[in-house]
């Protein structure tokens, strides 16, 4: 299993369980949340998505963040969930809020 935060090596791979993967979503929810400052009405997905790019062979994370009266913001970090960290976080949200 992954801890969260830790950069997977070059061509690691491992099975992470529904519930784990439903721990780090949730998470990266609260994270993003903390980041943002959002208000309560705001709301926030993280999911895992399959990245083509080389650069991301296993996996990447997309946040996605609502907020009533805005247009709906995405951001693409090219890492899956459990490899993503607060850095991470902070530079792909950069700008929002």
């Amino acid at each position: 299993m992954f801890r969260l935060g830790k950069s997977l090596r070059a061509g690691a791979s491992a099975v992470v369980s529904l519930a784990e993967q439903a721990r780090i979503r949730r998470h990266l929810r609260e994270r993003v949340c903390k980041i943002l400052d959002l208000p309560e009405d705001a709301a926030v997905s993280v999911n895992r998505i399959d990245c083509p790019d080389a650069a991301c062979l296993e996996g990447a994370t997309v946040v996605l963040v609502m907020q009533p009266g805005r247009k709906t913001q995405a951001r693409t970090i090219t890492k899956p969930p459990e490899a993503v960290t607060d850095d991470d976080l902070r530079a792909a949200l950069a700008g929002l809020g």
